[in-house]
């Protein structure tokens, strides 16, 4: 017997109300360990340190005395740099350090003029993935005074990790036993008048997944599973490639402005430098050289368009 989506889907959300209502009844220790946090902020104080003493060292100079490192938040801190350093190298040197010292998670970095706190510089990043991210090159000007902020991952605190202990199972529970309970009350029972779909079959050209499938040519592109087909043959996207190209394909035929781009897809996200934009780019452009009626262009100093046979665009309902 098969049940439709829609059926499904209701089943899910109510159970997860049920188990997320049932977590709320759990009174968990809010407190975070002292003990955790106060270790985690000296390993981030010696990777910062790390990273300080090799950048200065790659300058020359082994005797200037490093600052302390000041913690604005649980999770960010800030390193004075009292001179110029190569920016270039310190993705390397903070990496490195973080590694070694056992922080892992994304993170976010930025140098600060330390008069003016005016952003120089920064990037994103993340241990756990370092595909995704590559932050921008530049230089700084010399003479000139530096502040280091970095925001790192929130260390596991107490509370946390009692959801994770009580919490996850309930909500299982609560799927079973709604599950159980919805069968035996006849839920998943198909009305005699009610068509019955199989499952992973399109409809109408449209996926079932609520976003879509997107025609580009010859390509046919599920930004749900992060998949770009041609023929038989499928290509995975990374993450951020999904995003970006539903984006494009959302506005398809049309000239978007380099800012509008990073705004509307990465905003929500942190810092994200437009070198970035420029290497997703051109990700895309080669993962989609199977058809040459589909092309992302570019306009110097403008943005990027996304040219494909109008006539072949669709995308899934809403």
């Amino acid at each position: 017997m098969r049940y439709t989506l829609s059926q499904h889907l209701t089943f899910v959300v109510a159970c997860l109300v049920l188990g997320l209502f049932l977590v709320q009844q759990i009174r968990f220790k809010p407190a975070v360990n002292q003990a955790t946090t106060d270790t985690y902020a000296d390993k981030v104080n010696l990777a910062l340190r790390l990273t300080a003493n090799l950048l200065l060292r790659q300058e020359g100079d082994s005797t200037s005395a490093i600052p302390p490192v000041k913690i604005l938040a649980s999770n960010v801190f800030l390193l004075k740099l009292n001179r110029n350093f190569d920016y270039d190298s310190l993705p390397y040197f903070l990496d490195r350090a973080l590694f070694k010292h056992g922080i892992n998670g994304a993170y976010d970095v930025a140098v600060l003029d330390c008069e003016t706190q005016e952003l120089m510089l920064g990037y994103t990043a993340d241990t756990r993935n370092r595909e995704d991210w590559e932050p921008c090159g530049g230089r700084l000007r010399e003479g000139k005074c530096f502040d280091l902020k970095f925001t790192a991952p929130l260390p596991v605190t107490t509370h946390t990790a009692g959801i994770w202990r009580w919490g996850i199972p309930l909500v299982i529970v609560a799927l079973l036993g709604g599950y159980i309970a919805l069968y035996l009350t006849g839920f998943f029972r198909p009305k005699p008048d009610q068509p019955v779909h199989f499952e992973g079959i399109p409809l109408n050209g449209h996926s079932r997944n609520g976003k879509g499938l997107h025609r580009l040519g010859r390509f046919t592109f599920d930004p749900d599973n992060q998949l770009l087909m041609l023929g038989a043959g499928r290509q995975e996207l990374t993450y951020r490639e999904s995003k970006l190209l539903r984006y494009l394909c959302l506005h398809s035929n049309q000239l978007l402005e380099r800012d509008q781009i990073l705004k509307d897809v990465w905003e929500d996200e942190g810092v994200l430098v437009g070198r970035s934009l420029d290497v997703f780019i051109s990700r895309l452009r080669k993962k989609l050289n199977g058809d040459e009626s589909v092309r992302i262009t570019s306009v110097h100093g403008v943005g990027y368009k996304l040219e494909i046979p109008a006539v072949n665009a669709f995308s899934g309902l809403n």
